[in-house]
């Protein structure tokens, strides 16, 4: 998997919408990896609203990074310390790479993604990159999700640290 593009759009799934088809990204060429609680509410937590469904009137293909097991399904989103693994094991085999010219914002979120506690003692991502690499996350679980729960966790302050020599160099 490659990550060569990036839209970043503060607004409701109809701005994305728009965003999406004036950068050629159009239902027929794209699959989109939502946060799974798309399935059950919007970005802005209005209420009778849901992400998922205004994707798929606009003929997208939007999926959650767990699978539905049925249309009732509403499977949460993979633990954070599970997709932090997921990701830097696909980092280190270049199962996953990331284009640093296309997607500075990722790259940037990668290398400095700040690490918090949530409810419950889990970990979770912090700070102005939290929300894009949950999205990079879900996209590797997607892909992925049997390796998951599988791989060690990354020590340190360096979540996303097993980025590899190809793809870090690159980013300089």
């Amino acid at each position: 998997a490659w990550a060569v593009d990036e839209l970043i759009r503060v607004g409701t799934e109809e701005d994305l919408i728009d965003e999406l088809r004036e950068n050629g990204y159009t239902p027929e060429n794209s699959l989109i990896v939502g946060d799974g609680s798309g399935r059950w509410q919007d970005g802005k937590h209005i209420p009778n609203r849901r992400s998922f469904p205004i994707f798929r009137d606009a003929g997208y293909n939007i999926v959650g990074p767990v699978k539905q097991k049925d249309a009732e399904h509403r499977p949460l989103n993979p633990k954070f310390d599970d997709r932090c693994k997921l990701t830097n094991w696909m980092l280190g085999k270049c199962l996953y790479m990331v284009d640093s010219r296309g997607t500075p914002n990722l790259v940037e979120g990668l290398k400095k993604c700040e690490l918090k506690s949530g409810n419950f003692g889990q970990a979770r991502p912090g700070g102005e990159h939290a929300h894009i690499t949950d999205a990079a996350g879900y996209v590797c679980w997607w892909l992925y999700p049997d390796k998951g729960a599988k791989r060690t966790m990354t020590g340190g302050k360096d979540l996303f640290k097993s980025m590899s020599d190809a793809v870090r160099m690159r980013a300089r």
